[in-house]
């Protein structure tokens, strides 16, 4: 193809047809944002799923880190675990952070 048959034509694909310009079409335009929906909810529902999965993980660390305090604790006081109305086991009365204060 020539240079003079490119300016002619307008196209090195060649002629634009008459009366129809090189854009896109309405149904193309609209598969393709249909393609951008389904991709755009597919995506959506795997950061749902990682989210989740995260979420049971820190709560499976927290669940493991209580389990280890109530384990120090019981080494800590004669394999005696803490007791479950909150109460001192030596004195009887409510057990605080501070006993003291």
């Amino acid at each position: 193809m020539k240079k003079s048959d490119l300016k002619r034509n307008g196209s090195r694909f060649g002629p634009i047809a008459a009366g129809r310009s090189s854009g896109f079409t309405l149904v193309e335009l609209l598969i393709v944002i249909a393609i951008v929906a389904v991709l755009a909810a597919l995506s959506f529902m795997v950061v749902t799923k990682t989210k989740s999965t995260a979420r049971s993980a820190v709560c499976a660390s927290n669940i493991r880190q209580v389990g280890m305090a109530m384990l120090e604790y019981a080494y800590d006081n004669q394999n005696k675990l803490p007791p479950m109305d909150g109460k001192s086991p030596k004195t009887g009365k409510p057990a605080g952070i501070w006993p003291n204060v």
